[in-house]
C-alpha cells in the first residue's frame, strides 16, 4: 500500500485529505466515484485502493474547494446510501495546491474569493457539538460568571464585569440554536434552546441571591453607573447595534475557521450583564419592599427594561447569524443518486484525463492505482 512521508513543506498550504470507503459488491457506485474523482478539477493525488471487501478513495483538496467536493460527494448519496466519508487535515503537500490548477505555470496569481466560501458543513457541526449541550461544566460556568457579573455591576467596577464576560458560556447554544435552524435540525434546536434558557434562568437566579446578600451593605448608592445604563429605555437601541454585529461575527467565526474566543467575550457583553442586571434590580426592590423602604417601583422597571435589553440582543444576534448562514449556504444536503448520475457530467468542473484500469481488475491484483504526475509527499494532522 502507499505510504506518507513525514515531511513538512516549506511553502505548503493548508489541505484536506477525503477518503471514501465503498463495498467492493457496489461495482457500479464504484465506477461512478472514480468517474468522478478522475475528472473533478479540484481533486489532486488521488489514490485507488481495490482489496477483496471494499475499495478505497483517497484524495486531496484545497481547504476552500474541500466543501465543493464533499457537497458533490453527499448529493451522489455516499454516506447516506452507501459508503463512508473520512475527512482529515492535511499540514502541507508538496508541490502545494492550487485553487485553480488550470493556471499557467508563473502567471500572477489572482486570489478568488466567494462569499460562499467556508468550512465544510461537517467541520462546522464539530465546530459547535461540543459548545451547546448541557453539562455539568456550563451550569458551573455560567454560576460563576453570575455571581462575578453581580458583584462587578453592583460595586461599579469595569474590569470584573469584562471578566465575568470570558467566564460565560452563553455563545454555545445561540450557536447550536442558528445553525440548528439553518440546517433543520430540530432536535438540535430544541436542545439549544432548552439549554440556552437553562443557562439565563441560573444567571438571572443568582444575580437575585448576589443582590439579597449585598443589599444590606447598600447606603444611598443602590444603583451604579454600571446598572443604569442597562435598565433604562435610552439603552436599548445601543445594546442592539451591538448585539447585531456581534451575531454577524459568531456565525463568521464558525464557517470561516476563525478563533470564537474574543467572539464569545463579544456576545457575553450583551447578554450576561442585562440579566444579571435585571436580577440585581429585582433583589433590590424586593429588599427595599420588604423592609419598609419607599421608591422600590423603579428597581423592578429598570430589572424589567434590562430583561428586555437581553431579550432584544438575543433575537438581534439568532438573526444576524442566520443570516451569515443563509449566505454561506449552509443548509442541508439532499442525496440524489439517480440525478447525480445523470448530471455529473455537466454539474461539476472537470480536467481531461485517461480513465483508470478496471476496479474489478485492480482487486484481483490487490494493488493501488495513483495518479502519476501528482504524487505528493505530505503530513496529515
Amino acid at each position: 500500500p502507499p505510504t506518507s512521508c513525514n515531511c513538512v513543506g516549506f511553502s505548503a498550504t493548508m489541505a484536506r485529505q477525503i477518503s471514501v470507503h465503498v463495498p467492493l459488491i457496489m461495482e457500479d457506485q464504484a465506477e461512478m466515484l472514480q468517474d468522478f474523482f478522475t475528472d473533478h478539477l479540484h481533486v489532486h493525488n488521488l489514490v485507488v485502493m481495490a482489496t477483496k471487501t471494499s475499495t478505497l478513495f483517497q484524495c486531496h483538496t484545497t481547504v476552500k474547494r474541500a466543501r465543493e467536493v464533499l457537497e458533490r460527494l453527499r448529493y451522489m448519496g455516499v454516506g447516506s446510501d452507501f459508503g463512508a466519508i473520512e475527512v482529515m487535515d492535511v499540514k502541507s503537500t508538496i508541490p502545494r495546491l492550487s485553487n485553480n490548477p488550470l493556471q499557467q505555470p508563473g502567471a500572477v496569481t489572482k486570489k478568488e474569493y466567494s462569499l460562499s466560501h467556508s468550512l465544510t458543513l461537517e467541520e462546522i457541526f464539530e465546530a459547535v457539538e461540543s459548545q451547546y449541550h448541557l453539562t455539568f461544566e456550563y451550569i458551573c460556568m455560567c454560576s460563576c460568571a453570575s455571581v462575578v457579573c453581580a458583584v462587578g455591576l453592583a460595586t461599579d467596577s469595569d474590569p470584573t464585569v469584562v471578566a465575568s464576560m470570558l467566564l460565560s458560556p452563553l455563545m454555545g447554544p445561540i450557536l447550536g440554536l442558528t445553525l440548528g435552524t439553518a440546517y433543520r435540525d430540530v432536535k438540535m434546536t430544541i436542545k439549544s434552546l432548552r439549554n440556552e434558557m437553562v443557562g439565563v434562568a441560573l444567571t438571572l437566579l443568582f444575580g437575585i441571591i448576589t443582590g439579597f446578600i449585598m443589599a444590606p451593605f447598600k447606603n444611598d448608592n443602590w444603583e451604579t453607573n454600571e446598572m443604569l445604563t442597562r435598565g433604562t429605555a435610552g439603552g436599548l437601541a445601543p445594546g442592539v447595534l451591538i448585539a447585531i454585529p456581534c451575531g454577524f461575527a459568531l456565525a463568521i467565526s464558525v464557517t470561516a475557521e476563525a478563533g470564537t474566543t474574543l467572539v464569545g467575550v463579544a456576545i457575553a457583553a450583551a447578554l450576561l450583564p442585562p440579566i444579571v442586571d435585571a436580577g440585581l434590580e429585582v433583589s433590590f426592590g424586593l429588599f427595599k419592599y420588604l423592609d419598609g423602604h419607599e421608591h422600590s417601583y423603579p428597581h423592578f422597571a429598570h430589572g424589567a427594561f434590562s430583561f428586555l435589553l437581553f431579550l432584544l440582543n438575543w433575537i438581534s444576534m439568532y438573526f444576524a447569524s442566520l443570516l451569515i448562514f443563509a449566505i454561506k449556504r449552509v443548509q442541508p444536503v439532499q442525496p440524489n443518486a439517480s440525478s447525480a448520475l445523470s448530471r455529473r457530467g455537466s454539474r461539476m468542473p472537470s480536467r481531461p484525463t485517461s480513465r483508470s484500469r478496471n476496479l474489478s481488475d485492480m482487486a484481483s491484483e490487490n494493488t493501488p492505482l495513483v495518479r502519476p504526475a501528482e504524487v505528493s509527499i505530505n503530513t496529515t494532522a
